[in-house]
């Protein structure tokens, strides 16, 4: 019986040796697919299809938005810690905000007096603890979880395009939350895309908070659409120029907080404007 074992385990063994080799699968890799076909190497990020469903917010909302991002240093460990709570479904808040200095103090108040609005209810104060409620609505959970901040880097944009186009004649239009398309059914979203003069593009990707690390994933992202280093720029709160400069050496592309947002997209803005007109999709494939 242990004979007629063994003859079958060497009989199985040079049949399966036999077989071909089969292919390695690229979906075992941990890599992100980029086009293969030559049409999708060479489109220029202007022609891709973009799609938007957002809709600009009402201007209370983009006060309060302005608001809380200029007030950062005033508000993000009370945004901290309520996100943290909304995260294990939490709503209540009992937050102490000694720390603040007397000024800060006071800016904390008035933009907790302006997240009454909707946002915060049942709210009070023992001396420098607050204590209250976030409204469990997905707009306002969503709001507090950063989307003021693409509303704030938004109006900031608008302005300052409005301001480049009066003074340097061209044309522009600001796409929210803008989904490009490629033609192998992958896409991706930015937060804002610039286009001007329906020759040029710009994409602005806008992260809040504190936790925010995988910039590699921009890399990919923007070499796919061929965006970087001159047509993309990534807004982060609560970095210093330092750590953005770094950041930005390492990936190859633009990296700012929101307080140097306005400089770096008005320098990119006329750079573009400036640079040499390229290549159309009809002269690259041709």
């Amino acid at each position: 019986m242990l004979y007629v074992a063994k003859y079958l385990n060497e009989l199985y063994r040079r049949f399966y040796a036999l077989l071909p080799v089969p292919a390695k699968s690229a979906q075992s890799t941990n890599v992100i697919d980029l086009p293969v076909s030559k049409e999708d190497t060479v489109i220029p990020f202007r022609e891709y299809p973009v799609a938007s469903t957002s809709q600009c917010p009402s201007d209370g909302t983009v006060e309060l938005a302005l608001e809380l991002m200029k007030n950062d240093d005033a508000m993000c460990c009370f945004l901290h810690d309520v996100r943290a709570a909304i995260t294990h479904k939490n709503f209540h808040f009992y937050y102490d905000f000694s720390d603040l200095t007397a000024e800060q103090r006071m800016r904390f108040r008035a933009t907790i007096k302006l997240l009454q609005d909707g946002y915060l209810k049942n709210c009070g104060y023992s001396g420098t603890k607050l204590f209250g409620e976030v409204a469990n609505l997905h707009t306002v959970i969503d709001f507090l979880n950063g989307r003021y901040l693409e509303i704030a880097i938004a109006e900031l944009t608008e302005k300052t395009l409005a301001t480049l186009a009066a003074e340097n004649n061209f044309q522009y239009s600001l796409i929210r939350n803008g989904t490009i398309r490629q033609k192998n059914g992958r896409h991706n979203e930015f937060d804002l895309i610039l286009d001007l003069n329906d020759t040029i593009r710009i994409a602005v990707e806008i992260k809040s908070g504190d936790v925010f690390s995988d910039y590699e994933k921009y890399v990919t992202i923007g070499n796919t659409y061929n965006i970087i280093p001159d047509n993309f720029i990534l807004v982060q709160s609560r970095l210093s120029e330092k750590s953005a400069q770094r950041i930005g050496d390492v990936c190859g592309y633009c990296v700012c907080d929101p307080a140097h947002y306005t400089a770096i997209v008005q320098d990119m803005v006329l750079a573009q404007l400036s640079a040499p007109c390229t290549a159309t999709t009809d002269e690259l494939v041709g």
